[in-house]
């Protein structure tokens, strides 16, 4: 059956690896232990702080808010983590609200997606009309009122729109609930972070005349500090950093194009490699083609069970059960879902991995949307 066949395996431990409550595994062998304990028992060593990291901890413990950003590699999701930490120390667990622009990057921090926290739906409407509609919404009234810190990340994709709505919404709400005088966000603390150089957001109104965030007229106000993360950790290859650092920012010299020339290829890519595209009609028909392929081969993957199997990077192949997962609020558990905690990752498309880390992968931006002198810029890993 397709189900009992192997799907990509770094994709199912990035999502078997978040902080969810875990329900039961099972086995494919008796011999194999389960995904979490042989896979995310061991833990990792503790990566030291830089200088410039503690300096945001130290400022967010004294209650400023701050935007971060850095390109990518320099730890903006691992610092999140330890200034969640802190800022839960400082206001409480339940009154700290974590949030992401998209189900993905919501994901790899546990939270929810900015729309759902908000209670806005598709943000397509005016401010007022937004306020309205969060007013009517008990659950979302409560969370803007509860809020003490607000931590988003992944900013590239919000626009300047939402961003101002938002704002408004927060001051309104508390100033009015909270019988308080009227303060930039109502006087949450904000923590934001992301990367202007990677997605934009997708725009439904072209004549959207606040296309980013930081072009939102409460952007500047929003914050006491914006730093820029400086130090890689994920890429030590000095030349690799440059170029990956020139396609960022639109730049490139004759060295970067010929080492992008020397990593062309017109041959098919290894089958054990992530396929990367801009559009997602490309990654569909990768998926739908593998996954047919499935069927060629049931009677030598084929486990007799519904449950699928995934084969690790290490060799190891594991049976892979019903997972149980929380949307939570603060302490307080919203709604739960059980799911096989796995997607279809022969191909994604350049949006759906957004801030992940992928160790092997092959990509095609002949039809990349977003070009700066003939480079494609969409490029996000």
């Amino acid at each position: 059956m397709k189900l009992s066949l192997y799907y990509t395996a770094k994709i199912a431990y990035r999502l078997l690896s978040s902080k969810a409550t875990w329900g039961p595994q099972v086995s494919a062998k008796s011999k194999t232990k389960s995904c979490r304990s042989e896979f995310i028992g061991n833990k990792k060593p503790k990566v030291k702080l830089t200088d410039q990291q503690n300096q945001i901890l130290e400022a967010i413990s004294k209650g400023n808010s701050i935007f971060i950003t850095g390109s990518a590699g320099t730890g903006k999701t691992y610092l999140l983590q330890h200034i969640i930490s802190e800022l839960r120390k400082i206001h409480g667990k339940s009154r700290v609200f974590v949030i992401a622009s998209t189900g993905v990057a919501a994901c790899s921090l546990n939270r929810q997606t900015l729309h759902s926290f908000a209670g806005i739906g598709l943000g397509d409407a005016s401010n007022v009309d937004l306020l309205s509609k969060v007013t009517l919404d008990k659950r979302a009234y409560r969370r803007w009122n509860k809020a003490r810190a607000l931590v988003i990340d992944e900013i590239s994709m919000i626009s300047g729109e939402v961003f101002d709505n938002l704002e408004f919404i927060a001051r309104s709400i508390r100033s009015e609930e909270l019988g308080c005088e009227e303060k930039i966000w109502g006087g949450i603390q904000l923590v934001v972070s992301g990367d202007f150089f990677q997605l934009p957001p997708v725009i439904s109104n072209k004549g959207q005349q606040k296309e980013f965030a930081f072009e939102a007229d409460c952007w500047n106000a929003s914050f006491d500090m914006q730093i820029e993360l400086k130090t890689i950790f994920k890429q030590s290859d000095a030349q690799l950093i440059k170029l990956l650092q020139g396609i960022r920012k639109g730049k490139y010299d004759s060295e970067d194009l010929k080492l992008l020339d020397q990593c062309c290829s017109k041959v098919e890519p290894d089958s054990s490699a992530v396929q990367l595209y801009p559009r997602i009609e490309d990654v569909n028909r990768v998926n739908a083609q593998r996954l047919d392929r499935l069927d060629e081969i049931s009677d030598i993957c084929g486990n007799g069970n519904l449950l699928p199997v995934v084969r690790f990077d290490s060799g190891q192949e594991v049976m892979i059960g019903l997972e149980r997962w929380y949307v939570m609020e603060g302490d307080e558990a919203v709604a739960m879902r059980n799911q096989i905690p796995l997607i279809l990752a022969w191909a994604l498309s350049i949006h759906k991995c957004q801030g992940m880390t992928l160790n092997n992968l092959h990509t095609d931006l002949y039809r990349g949307f977003w070009l700066w002198d003939g480079i494609c810029c969409s490029f996000a890993c």
